[in-house]
């Protein structure tokens, strides 16, 4: 982090969506906290650090999540933020809540971030933070998994990247379905990928994926979250390709939705043809 930030430890750096900016918070060398932050992470255009929190609050290593949608990637006006200190004032708190202020006058609507910027400028190349390009409402990115050789573009992963040892996910040949899919091998707390879509407010939308369980007992499941509603999703319990779906409408101010295929803990599944379209 030193050739960006000089003397400063480790960054936890995000986008949130309430400011339409990328963040960056941390602890220096020094054990200062501070916070910065961008509109373009190619151009690395931070701006000047500010002081964030009382420095014995964070320690080394932080990381934030949106408790709502639990989205390590983007956050909105109220997210957690976790630190290897996590017993400031002898209490062992794990994480404090921050809040966003509007200011004096309301914030403007986020900015859309800037498009394309390759993921190589996140040092640790997670494709997580490879903001996919405005898309048509409704469109899900590298649907059918084709022309990736390991990592699956536009999607992000959980937790485990990509194959590592006997867990994670990779790309395979799935000459039943007509070219790729994507193989998921669940370790003991399952194994994931996820995307945000474009969607317009108050819409009724059906997400379906073809998938097969390698094991009887071990159904993959397509579902959807963060979209004003309920978190749904159904299970594809089937040892030959067969095709799972969900149906929800979308909140009165919600334009995004987060799409996922799961395979809980234990055995092997593949999935692909992935497809949200208006009933």
């Amino acid at each position: 982090d030193a050739d960006i930030f000089v003397n400063q430890d480790n960054a936890s750096v995000f986008y949130d969506s309430y400011l339409g900016r990328y963040v960056a918070l941390g602890h220096s060398t020094a054990n200062v906290t501070y916070l910065t932050t961008a509109t373009d992470l190619t151009a690395q255009n931070w701006a000047p650090l500010t002081h964030f929190t009382n420095d014995a609050a964070m320690y080394w290593y932080n990381w934030v999540v949106d408790p709502a949608t639990a989205d390590i990637f983007t956050v909105g006006r109220t997210f957690r933020v976790y630190s290897a200190q996590n017993n400031y004032g002898g209490v062992a708190t794990k994480f404090m809540t921050v809040t966003l202020g509007g200011g004096t006058t309301p914030n403007a609507p986020p900015a859309r971030p800037t498009y394309p910027y390759p993921y190589t400028s996140v040092p640790d190349h997670n494709p997580g933070w490879q903001r996919t390009p405005d898309q048509p409402l409704g469109s899900v990115v590298n649907a059918d998994f084709t022309g990736d050789s390991n990592i699956p573009t536009g999607w992000e992963t959980w937790p485990y990247p990509w194959q590592t040892g006997s867990y994670g996910v990779r790309i395979v040949a799935a000459p039943s379905m007509g070219g790729a899919a994507l193989r998921l091998d669940a370790s003991t707390i399952g194994q994931s990928v996820e995307q945000t879509v474009d969607v317009a407010p108050n819409t009724t939308y059906t997400l379906s994926a073809w998938a097969q369980e390698a094991d009887t007992g071990h159904p993959i499941y397509v579902g959807v979250k963060a979209f004003g509603g309920s978190e749904t999703r159904a299970a594809i319990a089937s040892q030959t390709y067969a095709q799972g779906h969900v149906t929800f409408t979308t909140g009165p101010a919600s334009t995004t939705a987060r799409i996922y295929l799961w395979k809980p803990a234990g055995g092997v599944g593949y999935a692909d043809a992935v497809t949200l379209v208006r009933p």
